[in-house]
This record gives structure tokens, C-alpha cells and sequence, in this order.
């Protein structure tokens, strides 16, 4: 039996998914402890947006109307961790 670049990779991807379940076996349990009703806290109204706000947004709409016609969507930007996922899942594939 030889051992390829792939074997060794799919080993590695394995080793490395696993490693943490030693540690969960292990785990402490919680301690029961008394529990005391808690205080109910205050609420606090959530903020309005101002009047001003939506008079601003209505007024740079009506300074460029284009931007109503906008379609986003078009670029697609694939960050390291995303190029990173797709080459694992390469290099177990091939």
C-alpha cells in the first residue's frame, strides 16, 4: 500500500476535526446551585429614528434619483478564509 499526497491530507483533515473530542468527554459537570428569582430589569423605550433623518434620506434620494434604480450583487469577494475552505475541500477531493 503506498501513502499519496491525498490519503495523508484526508488524515490530516480527519486528525484535525477530531482533536477537540477528547476534550468534551471530559467536560465537568455543572453544580447545582439555589437559584434566586432575579430583579426584572428596566426597560428602556427603543430609539426613533428623527424626523430630521428621514427628511435627510429623502432629500439625497431626491439629489440623485439613480440611486433608486441601484442592483446590488454583482461582485462576488472571497475572503482568505473562504479561499482557504475551498482549498480543503479540493485537496480532500482530489
Amino acid at each position: 500500500m503506498s501513502i499519496t499526497l491525498g490519503t495523508c491530507s484526508r488524515a490530516l483533515v480527519i486528525a484535525c476535526a477530531l482533536a477537540p473530542l477528547p476534550a468534551l468527554a471530559d467536560a465537568p459537570k455543572p453544580v447545582a446551585t439555589e437559584r434566586t428569582p432575579a430583579a426584572p430589569t428596566p426597560r428602556t423605550p427603543t430609539p426613533q429614528a428623527s424626523p430630521t433623518a428621514a427628511t435627510g434620506y429623502a432629500d439625497r434620494e431626491q439629489q440623485a434619483p439613480e440611486v433608486a434604480t441601484f442592483e446590488g450583487g454583482s461582485v462576488i469577494v472571497l475572503s482568505g478564509g473562504a479561499i482557504l475552505v475551498i482549498l480543503l475541500i479540493l485537496i480532500i477531493l482530489l
